[in-house]
């Protein structure tokens, strides 16, 4: 997505004292941050010179631009300071404000919890050709010759895809802007897609960005790549254009937030490219998504650990091994339970190994052998990934995967070496390049069943999965 920065000139205040506006400019970039640079305190001088640190962080800031636009930002520190203590009347001082929230539009708000809209749409990298649509359609002309002599092109907004989510008490649509711009003698024509929430009760902004991030996580699920969240717009109340009119629309509001600088980003591909695009999924995408949301619980954990891994560039195979083992893990345990007899069962168990705990064992390590005595009838991680790999062994991870039983051999092993440093397992254990291509591997167990927990049939689960370009490498060294 694009990280220009955005600018915002004209004057600035404190809900709690409007008399006091100072000029300054807002700028706005997706992974830099937001920042208000004034030319004038808005702070007392007798804060600053008695450093009273307190009057520093503010929950809102407002502001107006010179084109008349209402901007209020939320989550305010003042991060640098000069301020001008001379005699003089005339006050030169320059500051510096940063916010977690700016909102542009056409009113004020005087506080976050009144940030509510009816309406919000989230644009995302990947978006477009995740849906793959575009609108225009086009031919050329030519002569007898073989010449260009007309290139037509033509722009209809595709149809909108809509449906209720349940579990969320909203409704989701897609919508298209078509973009034109004109200089000189030249045309500059754009398709931009959204995804919209409208929920039965307008919600707060936090609602929507909680749903906003679900979405984009269920995108790096579907894409295989890592996703970034672009333009935000909500909208509030409905009102007449003019008092001669009976035609209605809404306030709009551009929602700008700061993203992670750590998130990897992904510009451009071609639809086919992707492991699984809208077409794939036809006609299903209403009850997939409505899935999404309604098993939130069981898949939160494995999803957080795969998109996080996925999105974040920290380069340690290490790392991507761990978070995808623990993944696989937590899913097993929310989706499929695992325990080699019932609770009930094992209580009388679980009690009598308590009480066998000798007297002389100190508090501290009583409670941690109690801790692991509680659990001692749940599967192991070793027996959990060895039933998840059996579920998904022919056709789809024997593609991947000579002998099953000795990759099993591998994660544990090296996962019990790097956590616990357990001298026995570093016999077993692999290191340096291999670990990658066991990470790799897990990796595509892990969002083989993230998918096939969404209920999108088996078959093209594993026909996506096997035919997943940045995969492929790994059919070529299976063991």
């Amino acid at each position: 997505m694009s990280t220009e920065t955005k600018k915002h000139e004209g004057y600035w205040w404190f809900p709690d004292n409007p008399g006091k506006k100072v000029t300054g400019t807002l700028y706005v970039n997706q992974h830099e941050g937001i920042e208000v640079r004034t030319i004038g305190s808005l702070l007392p001088q007798q804060a600053l010179l008695s450093d009273q640190i307190d009057l520093l962080s503010k929950e809102i800031l407002l502001g107006q631009t010179v084109d008349g636009k209402s901007i209020t930002l939320i989550g305010i520190n003042c991060t640098n300071w000069n301020s001008n203590l001379n005699e003089s009347s005339l006050d030169v001082s320059t500051a510096t404000h940063t916010a977690s929230l700016a909102i542009v539009g056409e009113r004020h708000f005087l506080s976050k919890n009144e940030v509510i809209f009816s309406s919000a749409e989230v644009r995302f990298s990947l978006l477009d050709e995740w849906l793959c649509k575009s609108g225009f359609t086009f031919n050329d002309e030519y002569d007898e010759r073989g010449y260009s002599t007309r290139f037509n092109l033509e722009y209809e907004y595709p149809e909108v895809l809509e449906f209720n989510i349940d579990s969320i008490e909203a409704k989701f649509e897609t919508n298209y802007v078509f973009t034109r711009n004109k200089t000189n003698l030249q045309w500059q024509l754009g398709h931009k897609s959204f995804l919209r929430f409208t929920p039965v009760q307008p919600q707060t902004f936090d609602w929507y960005s909680k749903k906003f991030d679900s979405l984009r996580k269920f995108l790096i699920v579907m894409t295989g790549f890592p996703i970034s969240t672009g333009e935000i717009v909500g909208y509030g109340d409905e009102f007449y254009i003019d008092s001669s009119s009976d035609i209605t629309t809404k306030e709009k509001f551009q929602v700008y937030v700061r993203l992670s600088n750590s998130f990897l980003d992904t510009d451009s591909k071609h639809p086919a490219e992707l492991l699984i695009n809208l077409p794939l999924l036809g006609t299903e995408l209403g009850a997939v998504l409505n899935t999404w949301f309604q098993k939130s619980e069981i898949l939160d954990p494995a999803v957080i650990l795969y998109v996080a891994t996925l999105s974040i560039n920290l380069g340690y195979s290490e790392f991507r091994l761990l978070n995808y083992a623990q993944g696989l893990e937590a899913l097993h345990r929310r989706a499929f339970g695992g325990k080699y007899i019932t609770d009930d069962e094992y209580e009388p168990i679980a009690n009598t190994l308590i009480k066998s705990i000798p007297k002389e064992v100190g508090r501290d390590h009583r409670s941690s052998l109690e801790g692991r005595i509680k659990y001692g009838h749940e599967f192991s991680q070793r027996k959990r990934i060895k039933l998840l790999l059996d579920d998904v062994w022919t056709g789809c991870l024997d593609e991947f995967i000579e002998d099953r039983n000795s990759f099993v051999d591998k994660v544990v092993n090296t996962r019990n070496y790097l956590i616990h440093f357990d001298p026995t397992s570093a016999s077993k254990a692999v290191f340096g390049t291999e670990i990658f291509y066991v990470a790799e591997r897990l990796r595509i167990l892990l969002v083989t069943h993230i998918l096939l927990q969404l209920n999108i049939p088996r078959e093209n689960v594993y026909r996506a999965i096997t035919q997943f370009h940045p995969f492929a490498y790994l059919k070529q060294r299976r063991n």
